[in-house]
């Protein structure tokens, strides 16, 4: 669940050219995760699969989702506890002891904000530039928010929505504390995103704007 190739070529598309070696064994019956098939003809062999599930990067609560959504709950937090805890009672945090923030916004341009407070030295760029990486806190700009760009986002699959590789490389990046900024009327309409609302809104970490109706019930019936 890790990022791939950008493709725009319909032809290449055809051809695979978007799905990398690993994914393609994956999906193979020997090796591929379908809980059905497994008790029915028994395919899957959990032998035949080595699975790297210690994770020594990040705190419990912004591990919790990804594991559900991405790796059948197998992840183990073994991170350091000095660092996975050490923004766990910040103040600015909804919930203490729950180091995630979802933050509800309309309108807002990060990059001109920085600069206007001279903060020249917080990294700003594309989640292709932070696979790989990992930092102590991390916040994440759902830029587009308008509906205009949803269609083109989703026929390329290069934009930030519709994409759980980009969205699964994004939420497991920090260590200690994540921040999400976004406008949760458009979130909603990705299944991904629309789970991280579920969760930050089970967990008391919503601020900012209103919520979705639907959101706003399941909060309401916890």
């Amino acid at each position: 669940m890790q990022l791939g190739p950008v493709v725009k070529s319909r032809l290449a598309r055809v051809f695979g050219l978007n799905v990398s070696l690993l994914e393609r064994l994956m999906m193979r019956p020997m090796y591929s995760r379908d809980e059905t098939a497994y008790s029915i003809c028994g395919s899957y062999n959990p032998l035949l699969v080595t699975k790297l599930v210690k994770n020594y990067r990040s705190h419990s609560a912004l591990l919790s989702l990804p594991s559900r959504l991405f790796y059948h709950k197998e992840l183990l937090v073994c991170a350091d506890e000095r660092v996975a805890s050490s923004l766990h009672n910040w103040e600015k945090l909804p919930k203490k002891g729950f180091p995630l923030i979802f933050h509800g916004l309309r309108v807002e341009k990060i990059r001109i904000l920085l600069r206007s407070v001279d903060l020249p030295e917080i990294k700003v760029g594309s989640v292709e530039e932070f696979q790989g990486r990992e930092y102590l806190a991390i916040i994440i700009s759902t830029v587009r928010s308008s509906e205009d760009h949803l269609n083109e986002d989703a026929r390329y699959v290069v934009g930030f929505l519709s994409n759980p590789k980009r969205f699964n490389v994004a939420v497991t990046r920090p260590k200690a504390l994540l921040i999400m900024v976004g406008n949760p009327h458009i979130l909603i309409k990705d299944p991904c995103f629309g789970a991280f609302l579920e969760y930050c809104a089970m967990n008391g970490a919503c601020v900012g704007c209103d919520l979705p109706p639907e959101i706003e019930v399941l909060q309401g019936c916890d």
